[in-house]
């Protein structure tokens, strides 16, 4: 589960359709099925977002479950392949609602 993972991912922010969008996960500190690590996003060739600390599982199952400081990250984890759905309900902090699939794949 350790490494970089990049992918693609379509949805909505707001209620407005989103595609182009980038998700880089890279996982460092594994502990039994738990592990540590940091969120990016960007949109299409745009700049990275900073980098946000995120903390999850791995159920035997290869179900993933993930939060970050303001959503969530559900999915499965098949070989060097992950689904994931990022939601986030934006009225809490102000911020936007988003619901995203990304399919992504492990670099290193």
């Amino acid at each position: 589960m350790t490494g970089t993972w990049i992918g693609s991912g379509e949805g909505f922010v707001n209620g407005s359709p989103r595609e182009g969008l980038r998700e880089r996960l890279v996982i460092r500190e594994p502990v039994g099925r738990a592990f540590a690590g940091t969120a990016e996003w960007r949109v299409a060739d745009g700049p990275w977002s900073k980098p946000e600390t995120i903390h999850g599982t791995i159920e035997t199952d290869g179900e993933v479950l993930v939060i970050d400081g303001d959503g969530f990250l559900i999915g499965r984890l098949d070989g060097d392949e992950m689904e994931l759905s990022y939601l986030e309900h934006g009225r809490v902090g102000g911020g936007a609602d988003y619901a995203i699939d990304y399919q992504l794949k492990r670099i290193e």
